[in-house]
């Protein structure tokens, strides 16, 4: 299991190495806003995004944790992955993240740590190679919480239509990880909406994720 150790000042988006040298060195992507700052959602129950540039033929452990409490929020393992963008969202039945409410100083705050693990030799666990970085939920604003109200009483937006809008709002206030939520299930529900693409591209272009986007 990777560290659990308290968040620093810096969120890490790349890979620690022990038997993985052979793997490209930019191969995994997480799909985070900065590297600068812990990133922040909304969500109780949020869904976390990486890149393969690269197929992956060795198990692979999603994991969650309170660095708090030291406690495992919510772990999961998938025995492999295709090129291209990979998610896993905290399902309602594991603990909602606890939200950090507005002027709490650092040292007070909840941040959790999520890590990509893949398990190149699962029977030596040095041998692996482990992505991280930290989040932290923060209360929604009442104004957002009220953009999102009038967005969702329009009953004739298709499922698609209702998280695009969604996520334009989520965007403009900076609820970059909800945003890209919103998008990505938008896509999903219309993959021939070429709009929605655009801004799901967009989204990532614009904290420096260019090479995920094309």
């Amino acid at each position: 299991m990777p560290p659990t150790d308290s968040a620093p000042q810096k969120s890490n988006g790349s890979g620690s190495r022990g038997g993985c040298e052979q793997l490209p060195r930019e191969w995994v992507t997480l799909l985070i806003p900065s590297t600068e700052v812990v990133a922040q959602t909304i969500s109780g129950h949020p869904r976390f995004f990486w890149y393969f540039s690269e197929p992956v033929d060795v198990p692979i452990v999603f994991i969650l944790v309170d660095t708090v409490e030291k406690e495992i929020i919510f772990e999961t393992r998938i025995d492999s992955g295709q090129v291209g963008i990979i998610s896993v969202e905290v399902p309602e039945n594991s603990p909602e993240l606890i939200a950090n409410p507005p002027g709490l100083e650092e040292k007070d705050r909840k941040i959790y740590n999520w890590s990509v693990t893949l398990e190149c030799d699962r029977e030596n666990p040095p041998k692996t190679s482990y992505y991280r970085s930290w989040i932290e939920r923060v209360s929604q604003s009442p104004e957002l919480e009220q953009k999102l109200a009038v967005v969702g009483a329009n009953t004739n937006s298709s499922t698609s239509e209702l998280l695009h809008q969604q996520a334009i709002i989520y965007a403009e206030a900076g609820a970059w990880f909800d945003a890209l939520d919103a998008l990505y299930q938008a896509q999903a529900a219309n993959p021939n909406d070429s709009s929605i693409r655009a801004d799901f591209i967009a989204l990532l272009e614009q904290v420096g994720l260019s090479r995920v986007a094309q």
